[in-house]
């Protein structure tokens, strides 16, 4: 079953920012990993490479003004050992993309909580946001942990236990930036592992008083010229 989760009206960040070049349609698509991505027009995010000054387009690769970047607590590393998403229309199949990821990883026991924060900043505060990814990885056995992402200031926890396995993707809606800025964190649970994320997409939607004025003034045109007509 897909996972959409919807989160409308829910503020994600506070900071003092302008219009950006993103409009309605454009979709931002992130590998994290140190795997270059081989699909083209993804940016790319790892450990050693933190920030995108203009990320790309999916569409046809032009920039869009929106800064990404990513910070990461405790012990940090890129691994490859993911696996692709169950619901292949919440994150790319592509194993360039699913296989790696970026990973805070403590070594200091018990309570100490790992944390990944991805902040994309130069957005349009007039549209909203639908935020699609995260990561799947395969149960050894016996390992037993969670990701916790928190998007729109509410954790969403996904759970591996045993041999199992833990599927994060989900599709969160309904987002908005503030002063162009959005961001969302991924965390472990009480130290259960680590937190790591894959891809994530960010897709620009235009907000529904938007769409309901793009109606109103299509139907006004219509009857406009329907009027000169007779």
């Amino acid at each position: 079953m897909k996972k959409i989760i919807g989160t409308a009206g829910i503020v994600l960040a506070l900071a003092v920012g302008a219009q950006a070049d993103i409009v309605e349609g454009d979709v931002i698509a992130v590998d994290f990993g140190s795997v270059a991505p081989t699909v083209a027009n993804w940016n790319q995010l790892s450990t050693s490479s933190l920030t995108i000054a203009d990320a790309i387009r999916l569409s046809d690769g032009a920039g869009t003004g929106v800064g990404v970047a990513m910070t990461l607590t405790a012990q940090n590393a890129d691994a490859t050992n993911n696996t692709e998403p169950t619901d292949t229309s919440l994150g790319s199949d592509d194993v360039s993309i699913y296989l790696d990821h970026s990973a805070a990883n403590s070594t200091g026991g018990s309570g100490v909580n790992d944390l990944i924060t991805v902040t994309y900043t130069g957005l349009d505060d007039s549209l909203t946001y639908t935020l699609t990814g995260g990561m799947a990885r395969a149960g050894n056995g016996s390992a037993a942990w969670q990701q916790v992402y928190t998007v729109g200031g509410i954790d969403y926890e996904y759970t591996l236990v045993g041999g199992d396995t833990v599927d994060a993707y989900a599709e969160y809606t309904g987002l908005s930036s503030v002063g162009g800025v959005l961001s969302f964190t991924v965390s472990d649970y009480e130290d259960s592992g680590l937190a790591s994320i894959s891809q994530m997409s960010l897709e620009a939607i235009p907000e529904p008083g938007t769409l309901g004025l793009v109606a109103a003034f299509g139907g006004a045109v219509l009857f406009i010229r329907r009027r000169l007509m007779v």
